[in-house]
């Protein structure tokens, strides 16, 4: 499985200031210009998905999500009961 990361450009996520109220969960900031880029490049049936994680040193980031559902045909398992004579 490749492990290529890749962080959303021109948008910055960051913990509320502490004093901030507890309904704001998160502040995002957008560079217009590379956020728009970066939205062209990806974009897959005029959506992007990013996640929002925290890396291991507490820092808040935001990363593509490529994942994608698997659409390859699964070949039909045969059912045992088409064996039996009745």
């Amino acid at each position: 499985m490749e492990n290529n990361k890749i962080f959303g450009d021109g948008i910055i996520a960051k913990k509320p200031h502490e004093k901030a109220p507890d309904f704001i969960k998160l502040n995002l900031a957008f560079k217009v210009e590379d956020f728009t880029k970066f939205l062209a490049e990806h974009s897959k049936n005029g959506w992007v998905n990013l996640d929002v994680k925290e890396s291991k040193g507490g820092k808040t980031y935001t990363e593509l999500n490529v994942w994608e559902k698997d659409t390859t045909p699964q070949p039909k398992q045969s059912d045992p009961t088409d064996d039996l004579p009745f």
